[in-house]
């Protein structure tokens, strides 16, 4: 998968037909949307997180639960 993850299920999704709203946060990692308390982390994901790079992004985070919201909006209502 990686980084053309994005880019293969974009053409896929335009290919068929289907709409979609596909976007990627370049300098944010897998997890940003994550804002857990570290007290409840355990070490092992705490250490995962450092090893990946994982972290909250507010500003991504934001962007992203906003277009989740009106996508749910759309087709959900």
């Amino acid at each position: 998968m990686g980084a053309s993850a994005a880019e293969r299920l974009d053409k896929i999704l335009t290919s068929l037909g289907v709409e979609h709203d596909i976007k990627t946060y370049p300098g944010v990692g897998h997890g940003f949307m994550n804002d857990h308390d570290p007290q409840d982390q355990t070490l092992m994901l705490t250490l995962l997180a450092k090893i990946s790079g994982t972290r909250y992004d507010p500003k991504a985070t934001a962007d992203a639960r906003q277009r989740i919201l009106a996508m749910f909006e759309r087709h959900l209502r």
